[in-house]
């Protein structure tokens, strides 16, 4: 893998958050803090502007989709991987045809983290 990637996790769940960062830490990404809400993770990509923003779907204030449409239509060049418990087709189908790069389902694995690390890895190659 190129440099270690940088990371922002946003979960309104700070057990879930916590797992996430603890898992990707120990899969390589650094990450610069965490996020609580939609509104949190907008503020903290724009201030630290990460290279990858994993986000929950379901959160207050934002919802996970409102973050990731936020980020798409400002032109930032982030991979953004949307965390769902309720993942449903519709909720995975929406998430990848508004952009997110990838897609994590709860709870999640150490090998599928790492999976969504080497497609970041692989998007890098071409950049």
């Amino acid at each position: 893998m190129p440099d270690q990637p940088t990371a922002i996790v946003a979960d309104d769940v700070m057990e879930t958050r916590e797992l996430l960062r603890h898992t990707l830490e120990k899969c390589g990404c650094n990450i610069l803090c965490t996020a609580e809400d939609g509104d949190d993770a907008l503020e903290k990509v724009h201030r630290y502007r990460p290279d990858i923003l994993f986000v929950d779907i379901d959160m207050p204030k934002k919802t996970g989709l409102q973050v990731l449409r936020a980020l798409k239509n400002a032109s930032k060049e982030i991979f953004v991987v949307m965390v769902s418990g309720h993942s449903t087709l519709e909720n995975v189908q929406t998430a990848l045809e508004q952009g997110a790069d990838g897609f994590i389902v709860k709870p999640f694995t150490m090998q599928r983290v790492q999976q969504i690390l080497a497609k970041y890895a692989q998007t890098q190659k071409g950049a």
